[in-house]
């Protein structure tokens, strides 16, 4: 059996008001991901967001979308 490895991590820089953000990999439950919003000018924190946004796509190889519940400033 061979196990692949793909890459597990999509990073983007939001425009003001954004709320969609797209992931390109398979994942099974919404805890299989980490969700970090940091403030530009800001360091990244390691406090990602838990319960601020929802995941579609669960189980789709292409992956899914989140969606943060308050939009990018």
């Amino acid at each position: 059996m061979t196990i692949t490895v793909a890459p597990a991590r999509n990073e983007y820089t939001a425009n003001a008001g954004q709320t969609i953000f797209n992931y390109t990999f398979k994942i099974f439950e919404n805890t299989d991901l980490n969700v970090y919003v940091t403030p530009a000018g800001q360091e990244c924190s390691d406090s990602d967001l838990t319960t601020a946004y929802t995941v579609s796509g669960l189980g789709d190889p292409a992956g899914g979308s989140i969606t943060l519940n308050t939009p990018t400033s």
